[in-house]
């Protein structure tokens, strides 16, 4: 049986490797996300604007992932090049049923991605 910690593990290797494919596997169709500028109640809605910040993201670094129950975050840095010139530390909290994540919620400083999200 796999642990919220390993459901998640699994999403974020395929993000690192860019098997975007994959990394959709991981989320229930149904799943919301709570970021710092915007809200996706949809794994496909969720998946187009993550999808756009992979594109000028050169690096992904997964520090930790923690897991209890249904629940594990995870705590990863995140280099970023034009349009968003930033390292950013981002911690998410996420929740699994059933093999899918069904919910997460991120939170980092955002300030130097406000510009993306100003319209």
């Amino acid at each position: 049986m796999q642990t919220a910690g390993t459901v998640l593990k699994g999403f974020y290797d395929a993000i690192v490797a860019g098997d975007l494919i994959a990394a959709r596997n991981f989320l229930a169709d149904d799943m919301v996300y709570e970021g710092v500028f915007r809200t996706f109640t949809s794994a496909d809605a969720y998946m187009v604007v993550f999808r756009s910040f992979l594109e000028f993201t050169t690096r992904l670094d997964v520090k930790v992932i923690l897991s209890e129950g249904d629940q594990a975050a995870i705590f990863y840095e995140m280099e970023t090049t034009k349009p968003v010139y930033a390292v950013t530390f981002v911690g998410e909290l996420h929740q699994v049923r059933d093999g899918k994540i069904v919910f997460a919620r991120a939170a980092c400083d955002g300030r130097s991605f406000a510009p993306l999200f100003a319209s």
